[in-house]
């Protein structure tokens, strides 16, 4: 099984909330793991207290997207960052891009 290493890509840049991304086996891609594909799949508080949300919208269905956003000061409404993908690799580069603005931002 070859899952999503979600602690070395966040390191010591925040504290996870609720994963359940790792535990998908990306090994098997997106169309054999579309029954574990929900909209809460991880999320993390970062270290300004921003947070970090990840979810497939919509659940289950395989024509959805990774959401990948930014919450600041708790406004789900307008998130600072926010973008999507449907693939594996785009996502972590997804992750990645995020925290980096996140740190931009203090």
């Amino acid at each position: 099984m070859k899952s999503f290493n979600i602690k070395e890509t966040i390191g010591d840049k925040g504290k996870i909330v609720f994963d359940d991304l790792s535990t998908i086996d990306i090994s098997l891609g997106i169309e054999n793991n579309i029954d574990n594909l929900k909209e809460d799949l991880l999320q993390v508080e970062l270290a300004n207290g921003n947070v970090l949300d990840i979810g497939w919208y919509s659940s289950s269905d395989i024509e959805g997207h990774f959401s990948v956003c930014i919450i600041k000061n708790y406004d789900w409404m307008k998130p600072f960052y926010l973008k999507k993908c449907n693939q594996w690799n785009d996502l972590n580069e997804l992750i990645k891009e995020a925290i980096s603005l996140n740190l931009e931002d203090r």
